[in-house]
C-alpha cells in the first residue's frame, strides 16, 4: 500500500478472543493460581493474553495441570490447501519442504502450512536456490507451532521467516542451521514495498517484491517463548516480534544483530534502514488488515498445553495478582513485555589466546554486533547480553525509544544479570542506552576500551526510579561515559527498588545509590542531568567520595558533571544536604544548575572543581585544596548574566580563577555580587580568551601576598567583555576540514576563504542570474544551536537558539524523518509537528534577515548529523520550506565551485537500468520511459540495460561532450567506508574512484543526476553521501535522494525538472527542482488511469506499465518530492 493511498476499508471483523483480554474476567480453579488446595470455591481473577499461562502450568498447581486435556496437540508438518503449492516430502525424521509461490522478480519465496511442528531429532529442511534472498513460511491453523527440532535451508543464501500468529514456542531441542538471517513472528501482516502479505488470508504473490519492511499486529497477538539454541551464522540477524517474547534459551548472532520486539495491541513494528533497528509505532487506528478473520491469537496457556511442551514451560509461574513471573523471580510482565533469563549473544571474537597480536589482522574488523528490545515491560533475570567483540565493542538498546509518547516503557535488570560491550583486543568499548518511564537497574554493566590505546564505551541510562548497578567504562587510553537522566536526581546512601509510584512522584525521580556513583567515577566520565534538581541526601559516612580508587598515574583522569536544569529553563537547583561533604581525588567536578546549594567540598589528588550558576550558597565554604594543581573555576550559566555568591568562599592552595570560555556564541561577561573571594596563598592566573574593554569585580578580594598586575597579554586575572563571534570564514574552514578527515581527500589546492570572499561570490552569481542566494551554517553545540547567515550584502547576521539538549534535538530530526521517509498508514501527516519545531529552530530565528534582503535561494552548510533532513518538507504551519526558497546542501563554501554556468545549451548522457546482468537485483521497470521523457525535453543520447556499463559511460561522455550526466539505477552509500560506496551499473558497481576518474576526464560535469536509491543518505553522521563524494570528485552539482524513493514519484519529478530546465533562459538548478516538487505539491502531477499526467502540460499524459502503476495517486506527500536535493552549486 502506497502512502496516502485511498482504499476502501474492510468491514471490521471480530476476531479478537475474550480470553486473554486484560480487562476480561477469567473464571479457574483457586487450585491453579493458589497454595489453598483445599478450597475448590471458584474465584475470579484478571488474566493478560501471556500472564494466564500459571494457571495451566504453575510448579505449585502441576497435578492439576497434568490433569487438564491437551487444547493443542503437536502435529507434524502439514500443508495448506490454499494454492500456494507448497510440498512437504517426510524421509524418516526429516521433512523436506520445496515447492511454494515466488514473488515476479523470484527473490521471495512463499510457503503455506496449516500445522508446523517439530518433535525432539525432527529436521525441517526448506530447499532454496541461490536467486532467492528470502523465505516466508506462515502457519495458518490456527495452532501454535512447537518446534523442538532443527530448521535448516540448502541450496541457498536465504533468509528465513517463520510467521505464525497463533505462537510460537521453541523447544529446548530447538536449532538453527541456516545461511542467512532468522526471524520468527506472530503478526498477521507483513509489508513488501507496499504491498502487504497475510499470514492467513489470500495473496499476490507475484506482487510481494523486496524486503520485509513493516509488520502489523491484532489487538491481542500471540507470544513467543524460546527455551532452545537460536544461533544464526557470524554477521546475521536474529529477529523475534510478538505479543510478549519470552527467552530462557540462546540467541547468538556473532557480530550480527538480535532484535527482539513485544507489542502490546493492535500496532506495527517497522524494520528500518541499515544501521538502525527497530520503529514501534503504536496507533488506535486498525492496520492494514492481513488477518483475513481465519485466526485466533492463541493465548501463551493455550499454546503450552499442546503435546511435549509441558518440560519448556517449568519456569514459568504466576504470582496473587494474575501476573506471570519465571519461577524464583519476582519480575512480573504483562502483555507488551520482553523477559529475557538466558543468553543474547552478538559477541565478535576470533582470537582464543588474548596476547595482543598486530593491529593488521582480522580482529581490527572483529566488531560486536547489536542487541535491541522493545517493549512495554522489559525484565533481564539472570540474563546474559554480550556484544563484545576483538575489535570493538557493539550497541545494546533497551526501551521503546520510537514509541509515542502516552505509552509508558519500564524496565528491570536483575543484580545477576550482566550487560557486556568490551573491546576485548582493539578498539573501543560499545554502547548500551537504557530508557524508560520506570527502571530499575540494579545490574552489571560493562563497556571497557582495549589494552592496546583503547577507550571506553558510553552508557546512558533515562527514566524515573532506581540505579544500584555497577558500571565499567575503564580504558587505557580515554574511560568511557555513563550520563543518567530523569526529571530530578536523588543520591541516597541505599536505593529502593520497591519505591512505589505514589512515592516516586509517577516516577519523575531517579534514586541513585551513594555506592553506584562513587565505583562510576573511578572508571567512568559519570554526569548526572536532571530537567529539575539533583539532591545530594545525607550520606551514611557523610561523605561523597570522587574516585576514590583512582590513585595510578598512567590511568585517566575522569570527570564528573552534576548538571540540574539540564533543559534550561530556569527552574532546577542543586543541593548537598548539610551534614554531607563531597571529596573529590584528581577527578575533573562540575556542578551546575540555575541554584546551587554547596556544602564542604574537598578537592584532593589535582583535581577541578567547576561551579556554574547565577547563584551559588555555601553553607561550609570550599574547605581545602590539598594539590598544588588544583583548580577551581567559578563562573555564571550563562556569561551575559551576573552570579551572586552567598558566604564567603575560602580558597586555601593555589587556585586557578580564570572565567573559562564554556560557550561558542556572542557573549558579554557579567558581574559578581555579594561574596568574598578571601585567597591564604599563591593565586595562578592563566591566559584566557578576552576580547575588548574590561569588566570591573563588584567585590572585596583579600590575598596574603601580591597579586600581578591585571594584563591580557599577561594571562592573569582577566573578567572581560566577550563579544565574541566565530567568523563565516574560520566556520567555513573547520567545515572543509572535517569534511576532507571524513572523505580523506587533500585540501593543499583549495584557495583561502574569507568572509569578503563569500560575499563576493554570492553578488557574483546574483548579478548572473537574478537571484539573491544566501549561506546559512548550522552549528550544533550540546545546548544550543548557532545560525550565521552569510549574504551578498551587509554584515553576517547571528542567532543562538536555546535547546535543551542534543538528543531531544536528534529525536525531532529522526521523527520527522521517519515522518516523511516512512509515512504511517494510519497518520500520514505525523511528520508535521516535528516539521513545525523544526521550521522555528532552524529557520524562523533568520526569517526576518531573509525576507528583509530579499533572500530567494538558501545554501545550507551543516552539521554532520542535520545532513539528512529533507529540508523542502520544513514547515511554518502554512507553507514547506520549498515554496518559498529554493536550496542545496554544501559540504562548505571553499569546497563548493560558486562559479555561474548557464547549462542550456549543454547535452545529456542519460543511463540506467530496468532489470540486471545479476537477477538478485530488483528491477525498475519505469527506467526506460525515464530515459525517454528527458531525451523528450533536453537534447543528448540515452542507453539502458546492457548497454549502461562503465566502459561506455567513459566512452560516451568524451565521445559526446557531455557535461549533463544522468544515472537512473539503484545506488548505496556507505558512511563507514567511503570507497565501498557505489551507483549499481548492468554488470558491475561503479565506485568512488571510478566516479573520480569518470569526472576527471573530458570536461567538468556540471550537473549529475542520481536518480537512484538512498545517493544522499548513509546515516545521522554522514558526510552528504554519495552526492558528496561526487562533488569532492569534481561535480559541480549533483541532483540525488535521501531515502528509498517511489518510482512513479521520480519519474514525474524527472519529467518536471527537465521540462523546467529547458524553459528557463538562465538556468538554475535548485530552482527547477523547486518548482518540480512545487508541481507535486499542489497534485499537478499524478498517477491517473494508468497514465503519467501533468496539469502544467495538458496533454493526455505518459502511458505507464500496467501492472506497476495500476493505483491511481498523487504525489502531494513529501515521501514522494522530498528526498530530492540538490548538492553542491544549486545554479
Amino acid at each position: 500500500m502506497k502512502p496516502e493511498s485511498k482504499k476502501e476499508s474492510k468491514p471490521k471483523i471480530d476476531i479478537f478472543r475474550k480470553i486473554g483480554n486484560p480487562n476480561s474476567k477469567i473464571k479457574t480453579k483457586k487450585s491453579q493460581v493458589s497454595q489453598d488446595k483445599n478450597n475448590s470455591e471458584l474465584s475470579t481473577v484478571y488474566l493478560s493474553p501471556i500472564a494466564d499461562i500459571a494457571a495451566r502450568i504453575s510448579p505449585i498447581s502441576y497435578l492439576a495441570y497434568l490433569l487438564l486435556p491437551p487444547v493443542v496437540k503437536a502435529q507434524p508438518i502439514k500443508t495448506s490447501t490454499d494454492g500456494t503449492n507448497t510440498i512437504v516430502e517426510k524421509a524418516g525424521n526429516r521433512f523436506n519442504i520445496h515447492g511454494g509461490r515466488l514473488s515476479r522478480d523470484g527473490a521471495n519465496l512463499f510457503h503455506s502450512f496449516s500445522e508446523f511442528n517439530l518433535h525432539k531429532g525432527q529436521t525441517a529442511n526448506f530447499s532454496s536456490t541461490e536467486t532467492i534472498k528470502n523465505i516466508i513460511t506462515r502457519v495458518k491453523g490456527g495452532n501454535s507451532s512447537f518446534i523442538n527440532g532443527l530448521i535448516q535451508v540448502a541450496g541457498g543464501n536465504s533468509n528465513l521467516y517463520i510467521v505464525n500468529p497463533a505462537g510460537i514456542i521453541f523447544g529446548k531441542n530447538a536449532q538453527l542451521n541456516i545461511p542467512a538471517a532468522f526471524a520468527a513472528t506472530t503478526a498477521t501482516g507483513i509489508e513488501f514495498n507496499n504491498q502487504w502479505f497475510s499470514a492467513t488470508g489470500k495473496n499476490n504473490y507475484a506482487s510481494l517484491i523486496g524486503n520485509p519492511s513493516a509488520f502489523t499486529f491484532p489487538k491481542e497477538p500471540a507470544g513467543i517463548i524460546n527455551n532452545g539454541n537460536l544461533q544464526v551464522k557470524p554477521g546475521q540477524n536474529v529477529t523475534l516480534i510478538a505479543g510478549s517474547v519470552v527467552n530462557y534459551g540462546t540467541i547468538a548472532a556473532p557480530g550480527g544483530n538480535i532484535r527482539i520486539a513485544a507489542v502490546p495491541n493492535q500496532s506495527m513494528v517497522r524494520i528500518s534502514k541499515e544501521g538502525h533497528l527497530l520503529n514501534l509505532e503504536i496507533s488506535s487506528d486498525r492496520f492494514p488488515d492481513s488477518s483475513d478473520g481465519q485466526i485466533d491469537p492463541l493465548s501463551l496457556p493455550k499454546m503450552l498445553t499442546g503435546e511435549g511442551t509441558r518440560e519448556n514451560a517449568t519456569r514459568v509461574t504466576i504470582n496473587q495478582d494474575g501476573q506471570f513471573i519465571l519461577s524464583g523471580d519476582e519480575t512480573a510482565t504483562t502483555p507488551g513485555s520482553v523477559v529475557i533469563s538466558g543468553n543474547l549473544d552478538t559477541s565478535n571474537t576470533q582470537f582464543t589466546n588474548r596476547s595482543l597480536p598486530p593491529l593488521s589482522q582480522e580482529n581490527t574488523k572483529l566488531v560486536g554486533g547489536n542487541v535491541e528490545i522493545v517493549g512495554d515491560r522489559i525484565a533481564l533475570n539472570q540474563a546474559n547480553i554480550n556484544v563484545s567483540g576483538d575489535g570493538g565493542g557493539g550497541t545494546v538498546s533497551l526501551g521503546n525509544y520510537t514509541v509515542n509518547q502516552e505509552q509508558n516503557t519500564h524496565i528491570h535488570v536483575s543484580s545477576d544479570s550482566i550487560i557486556s560491550a568490551n573491546a576485548n583486543l582493539t578498539g573501543k568499548g560499545g554502547n548500551v542506552a537504557i530508557a524508560g518511564e520506570q527502571i530499575d537497574i540494579s545490574g552489571h554493566i560493562s563497556a571497557r576500551g582495549s589494552g592496546n590505546l583503547g577507550e571506553g564505551g558510553s552508557v546512558q541510562i533515562s527514566g524515573g526510579g532506581s540505579f544500584s548497578g555497577t558500571v565499567d567504562l575503564s580504558a587505557e587510553n580515554n574511560v568511557g561515559d555513563i550520563r543518567l537522566e530523569s526529571e530530578n536526581i536523588t543520591v541516597n546512601p541505599e536505593t529502593n527498588s520497591q519505591v512505589s509510584e505514589a512515592e516516586n512522584h509517577q516516577f519523575t525521580n531517579l534514586n541513585v545509590s551513594e555506592n553506584s556513583l562513587e565505583q562510576m567515577t573511578n572508571n567512568a566520565d559519570v554526569t548526572l542531568a536532571a530537567t529539575n534538581d539533583i539532591t545530594i541526601n545525607n550520606l551514611s559516612d557523610r561523605q561523597l567520595n570522587l574516585n576514590s580508587d583512582n590513585h595510578r598515574l598512567d590511568t585517566p583522569q575522569t570527570q564528573v558533571k552534576l548538571v540540574a536544569d539540564s533543559d534550561h529553563n530556569g527552574s532546577g537547583s542543586f543541593a548537598i544536604e548539610n551534614q554531607t561533604s563531597i571529596v573529590n581525588r584528581s577527578s575533573s567536578l562540575i556542578i551546575s544548575g540555575e541554584n546551587l546549594t554547596v556544602g564542604k567540598i574537598t578537592n584532593n589528588g589535582g583535581g577541578t572543581i567547576g561551579l556554574m550558576s547565577n547563584q551559588i550558597n555555601f553553607s561550609s565554604g570550599i574547605n581545602s585544596i590539598n594539590n598544588i594543581d588544583g583548580q577551581v573555576n567559578i563562573q555564571p550559566r550563562y556569561p551575559t548574566q551576573n552570579m551572586v555568591i552567598n558566604e564567603n568562599i575560602n580558597l586555601d592552595q593555589n587556585v586557578n580563577s580564570n572565567l573559562e570560555e564554556t560557550v561558542d556564541s556572542p557573549r558579554e561577561l557579567g558581574g559578581l555580587e555579594n561574596g568574598d573571594l578571601v585567597r591564604s596563598s599563591t593565586t595562578k592566573l592563566v591566559d584566557n580568551d578576552s576580547k575588548k574593554e574590561n569588566n570591573s569585580l563588584r567585590n572585596n578580594m583579600t590575598s596574603e601576598q601580591k597579586i600581578p598586575t591585571i594584563s591580557p597579554q599577561s594571562g592573569n586575572l582577566i573578567l572581560a567583555s566577550l563579544n565574541h563571534r566565530r567568523s563565516p570564514d574560520k566556520i567555513d574552514k573547520i567545515r572543509s576540514k572535517a569534511f576532507a578527515n571524513e572523505l580523506k581527500i587533500n585540501l593543499d589546492n583549495l584557495p583561502v576563504i574569507t568572509e569578503t570572499s563569500i560575499r563576493e561570490s554570492l553578488n557574483t552569481v546574483a548579478n548572473q542570474t537574478g537571484k539573491k542566494p544566501a549561506v546559512i551554517y548550522v552549528i550544533s553545540q550540546p545546548e544550543y544551536l548557532e545560525l550565521i547567515l552569510v549574504t551578498s550584502q551587509g554584515s553576517p547576521v547571528f542567532q543562538r537558539i536555546e535547546v535543551a539538549n542534543n538528543d531531544e534535538l536528534r529525536q525531532q530530526m529522526r521523527s520527522f524523518i521517519g515522518g516523511v521517509s516512512h509515512p504511517s498508514p494510519s497518520n500520514p501527516n505525523k511528520y508535521l509537528t516535528a516539521a513545525q519545531k523544526l521550521y522555528k529552530l532552524l529557520i524562523s530565528p533568520l526569517e526576518a534577515e531573509l525576507q528583509k534582503r530579499e533572500i530567494d535561494t538558501l545554501m545550507f552548510s551543516l552539521d554532520p548529523a542535520m545532513r539528512s533532513i529533507p529540508f523542502a518538507a520544513l514547515h511554518d504551519g502554512e507553507k514547506f520550506l520549498i515554496e518559498k526558497y529554493s536550496m542545496g546542501l554544501i559540504p562548505s563554501i571553499n569546497m563548493t565551485d560558486t562559479s555561474y554556468k548557464n547549462i542550456k545549451d549543454l547535452s545529456v548522457l542519460a543511463m540506467g537500468a530496468s532489470d540486471f546482468q545479476d537477477p538478485n537485483i530488483v528491477s525498475l521497470p519505469a527506467v526506460p520511459l525515464e530515459l525517454k521523457m528527458i531525451r523528450q525535453n533536453w537534447r543528448g543520447k540515452i542507453f539502458f540495460d546492457e548497454s549502461f556499463t562503465f566502459e561506455n559511460l567513459q566512452k560516451q561522455r568524451i565521445k559526446q561532450g557531455a557535461r549533463i550526466v544522468h544515472l537512473a539505477t539503484h545506488g548505496s552509500f556507505q558512511p563507514s567506508a567511503p570507497n565501498e560506496s557505489f551507483i549499481q551499473l548492468w554488470n558491475e558497481q561503479l565506485k568512488f574512484d571510478q566516479l573520480r576518474k569518470l569526472a576527471k576526464n573530458g570536461e567538468p560535469i556540471e550537473l549529475l543526476v542520481l536518480s537512484a536509491c538512498e545517493t544522499a543518505f548513509g546515516n545521522l553522521d554522514a558526510e552528504l553521501g554519495f552526492a558528496g563524494l561526487a562533488v569532492q570528485a569534481g561535480v559541480k552539482s549533483v541532483l540525488a535522494s535521501l531515502w528509498q524513493v517511489d518510482d512513479g514519484g521520480t519519474l514525474g519529478l524527472m519529467r518536471e525538472f527537465y521540462r523546467q530546465l529547458s524553459l528557463q533562459d538562465t538556468t538554475v538548478k535548485a530552482e527547477a527542482l523547486r518548482q518540480a516538487q512545487i508541481a507535486m505539491i499542489n497534485g499537478d502531477l499524478r498517477l491517473e488511469a494508468g497514465r503519467l499526467r501533468s496539469s502544467r502540460i495538458g496533454d493526455d499524459g505518459v502511458k505507464l506499465p500496467d501492472a506497476e502503476f495500476a493505483e491511481d495517486m498523487t504525489f502531494s506527500h513529501p515521501y514522494y518530492w522530498a528526498s530530492f536535493m540538490m548538492i553542491g552549486t544549486p545554479w
